[in-house]
């Protein structure tokens, strides 16, 4: 089993995965998340080249779906028993690539394509939780804004994306809940079919 846990910055992803880690212990697995600043780095660039130019952009946003699709692969056939917990989904990848690029409208079609592909590679998650923003100020990541706003806007098309590119299968679990505790709960109970019916 993978499952993805997204939302914007400041949602408070990676304290839930590491809670929900700390009580299931070695029932689940997490994938080790791979920025956009590793591609940063291994190519030798900065986020201002990438969107300086729209074919580095473009190839970019490319070798970060790519990576993220090959890392889910490696992690489930390293162990297909375990549940795979992973931060952030397809669906992350597209919100944020357009917002940069959406008001260009020479990179209409490439994004279509864009978002056809992160729409495909979103069905390999067997459940799909979303935390709302706003639990935790948002931190300087040398990568994205960080103003308020910013993360409002973000958060508010991320959810919409994150629910609209699942196949109908695909549970959405909308956490809008900002306690930890309950947060892990949620999750646990989810995972083990113990939820309230």
């Amino acid at each position: 089993m993978i499952i993805t846990i997204g939302g914007a910055q400041g949602a408070g992803k990676t304290t839930l995965i590491n809670a929900v880690k700390e009580q299931m212990g070695d029932k689940v697995q997490v994938m080790e998340r791979k920025t956009a600043r590793s591609v940063l780095t291994d190519w030798d660039i900065t986020l201002d080249d990438v969107y300086a130019d729209n074919k580095l952009m473009t190839h970019f946003q490319d070798e970060l779906l790519l990576r993220k699709k090959h890392d889910e692969l490696d992690c489930m056939k390293s162990d297909p028993n375990a549940i795979w917990i992973v931060e952030r989904s397809y669906a992350d990848l597209f919100a944020y690539t357009t917002v940069y690029a959406g008001k260009q409208n020479n990179m209409s079609d490439w994004l279509d394509r864009y978002y056809n592909a992160c729409r495909g590679a979103q069905a390999v998650y067997d459940r799909v939780f979303y935390l709302n923003g706003g639990l935790f100020p948002i931190q300087d990541d040398g990568v994205r804004p960080k103003n308020k706003h910013y993360g409002e806007m973000v958060d508010m098309f991320l959810k919409h994306k994150t629910s609209e590119m699942l196949p109908d299968t695909t549970p959405f679990i909308d956490i809008t809940c900002k306690d930890l505790d309950k947060r892990v709960q949620i999750i646990i109970d989810e995972l083990t079919g113990k939820k309230d019916v």
